[in-house]
């Protein structure tokens, strides 16, 4: 029986540090899809909302607003960054990883789209 406790213990253990991990590399990982779609985003706001096929781009994001000037892209970004962090910080270790790989998914789909609207990989 006391075998059995042990190895729970030491199970359990494990995997509070595994989520602690997996919470962090989810954090790191939304975190660089932020900074991708912002760098994407910066890209078509400093070429003036035109691209190669012409002009008519224009953001899809209400709080930016249809064609956002750099100011307001890097300001946007750099708050979306800061509360994606709070958000990790404050939520449960147990849970923390829920918010950042649903944001990372929804990222993944903004920069695919990106992508096919001519801005390039993160912008480069």
């Amino acid at each position: 029986m006391k075998t059995w406790m042990v190895a729970l213990v030491i199970l359990a253990a494990g995997c509070a540090t595994a989520n602690r991990h997996i919470g962090r590399a989810a954090l790191v990982t939304s975190t660089l899809t932020l900074v991708c779609d912002g760098m994407q985003t910066m890209k078509m706001a400093g070429n003036g909302w035109t691209g190669p096929r012409g002009p008519g781009y224009t953001e899809m994001n209400p709080i930016m607003g249809e064609r956002p000037s750099t100011g307001v892209v890097g300001a946007y970004f750099v708050g979306a960054v800061v509360l994606n962090g709070l958000a990790w910080v404050v939520t449960p270790e147990k849970y923390r990883a829920a918010a950042p790989v649903a944001l990372t998914a929804w990222q993944v789909d903004t920069i695919a789209s990106n992508v096919r609207s001519d801005t390039g990989i993160c912008g480069f």
